[in-house]
C-alpha cells in the first residue's frame, strides 16, 4: 500500500550515470541498505513497543503470538509507514540503480519472511549468519513474550541496548535443558 504511495518518489531513486553498475557497487550498496535499514528498523520497532502506540498500531501485527510467514506482512497503516521508511533509506540516499533495488527489495523479503516462518531452517542464508542476525529463533522470542529482540538484520543494536538480555537468558536456558536431556518446553 505505502509503496504504491512513494511511487512517484521513484525519481530519487534513478539510474546511475553509466548504465547498470558493477557488482562491487551492487555489492557496497547493498551492505550500507542493510546497515541503515538495521539502524532505522531497530529504533522504529522498538518504538512501536512503547504505550502510546503499542495498543493502537503495534498489536495488530502481534496478534500473532507465533510467527507465520503473513505476519511478516500483517500491519496497521502507520507501521506499514515506518517499516518502509527503513528499507528505502539506502537506495534514496545512495541513488540505487532499479535493479539493485529490486535486489535489495528480495533480500528484504526474504529477510522477513524468514523471520516470520516459525523455524530456523538449517538452509536458511539468515540461519547461517547466526552469529550476526540471530535467526528467526529471536523473533519467535519477540512474538511470544511481546519484548527485546527489535532488529532486522543483526543482533547488533538489541546488544548496544540491552534489549536482548532476557532472550539471551531464556536461550541459555532452553539450551542447558536440551544438552540436560530434558528437552521440554519452557516459556
Amino acid at each position: 500500500f505505502v509503496a504504491s504511495l512513494l511511487y512517484p518518489a521513484r525519481a530519487l531513486v534513478e539510474m546511475e550515470p553509466g548504465g547498470v553498475p558493477g557488482g562491487w557497487t551492487i555489492a557496497w550498496q547493498i551492505v550500507v541498505s542493510i546497515l541503515l535499514e538495521d539502524f532505522g528498523f531497530y529504533w522504529c520497532h522498538r518504538l512501536l513497543h512503547q504505550d502510546f502506540l503499542y495498543g493502537y498500531v503495534h498489536k495488530q501485527h502481534h496478534q500473532f503470538h507465533a510467527n507465520v510467514p503473513i505476519a511478516a506482512e500483517y500491519f496497521h497503516p502507520v507501521e506499514d509507514v515506518l517499516n518502509i521508511l527503513p528499507t528505502l533509506l539506502g537506495p534514496i540516499l545512495l541513488r540505487m540503480h532499479l535493479g539493485t533495488l529490486a535486489l535489495w527489495v528480495m533480500i528484504r523479503i526474504s529477510e522477513i519472511v524468514d523471520a516470520h516462518s516459525g523455524y530456523s531452517l538449517p538452509f536458511s542464508p539468515w540461519d547461517l549468519l547466526l552469529r550476526i542476525q540471530g535467526g528467526a529463533d529471536r523473533h519467535e522470542y519477540h512474538h511470544s513474550h511481546n519484548k527485546g529482540c527489535y532488529g532486522s538484520f543483526t543482533k547488533f543494536w538489541d546488544w548496544v541496548a540491552g534489549t536482548d538480555v532476557e532472550y539471551n537468558e531464556w536461550r541459555a536456558k532452553r539450551l542447558a535443558e536440551k544438552m540436560q536431556g530434558g528437552g521440554k518446553k519452557t516459556d
